[in-house]
């Protein structure tokens, strides 16, 4: 939702996410959010920047961070 879209669910819990099997094609699933009272849209840089961090995240690449 955030490197896709742009938007981030402000309020994911366990409460808010269900998964179900997608109605239509048994051997995929959904991933469904609730509760869509407060959504933010991301700027471009902080989309970018985010990534970046996940990445070095994942890579143990401490000067990245």
């Amino acid at each position: 939702m955030i490197f896709k879209h742009g938007f981030v669910h402000c309020d994911a819990h366990p409460g808010n996410i269900l998964v179900r099997p997608h109605p239509k094609r048994s051997e995929f699933f959904q991933i469904v959010l609730l509760d869509h009272g407060l959504y933010r849209k991301l700027e471009p840089e902080f989309i970018h920047n985010f990534s970046k961090f996940w990445l070095s995240l994942v890579k143990f690449d401490k000067k990245g961070l």
